[in-house]
């Protein structure tokens, strides 16, 4: 009979000591996720930034003038007209864009479903 007590301690103790090593996991995963999410938001509007500064630079506004302005000689030269959009466009501050508005969005997610874990146990002991 004192041997069931026992394993039923032991196992009790296991249990809890799992549970408080997954809340610990969760706080760290919490706070990497928050500083990401942080860093990442702010990075977001720096980049929207310089990209509405090198949309401006590489002439896009002067090709997008000429369609609206003389449309019949942008649609006899069309070719030459998108391939030389294509040409200024600011690809590498484009992608730079898309992958820090995904950082923030795999960031705010880890960080809400490490919150959720975090929440429950706390509820649980």
């Amino acid at each position: 009979m004192g041997g069931k007590i026992l394993k039923n301690d032991l196992k009790n103790r296991v249990i809890l000591s799992i549970q408080k090593e997954e809340v610990r996991q969760a706080k760290i995963w919490v706070s990497i996720s928050l500083v990401t999410s942080l860093l990442s938001f702010v990075g977001i509007f720096y980049y929207i930034k310089n990209l509405i500064n090198v949309f401006y630079n590489s002439g896009l506004y002067n090709y997008f003038s000429i369609i609206m302005s003389d449309t019949d000689i942008a649609l006899e030269h069309w070719q030459y007209l998108s391939l030389s959009i294509l040409e200024s466009l600011p690809v590498f501050q484009i992608a730079t864009s898309f992958v820090i508005v995904i950082i923030f969005m795999v960031s705010i997610r880890v960080l809400a479903s490490n919150m959720r874990k975090d929440i429950s146990f706390s509820f649980i002991n």
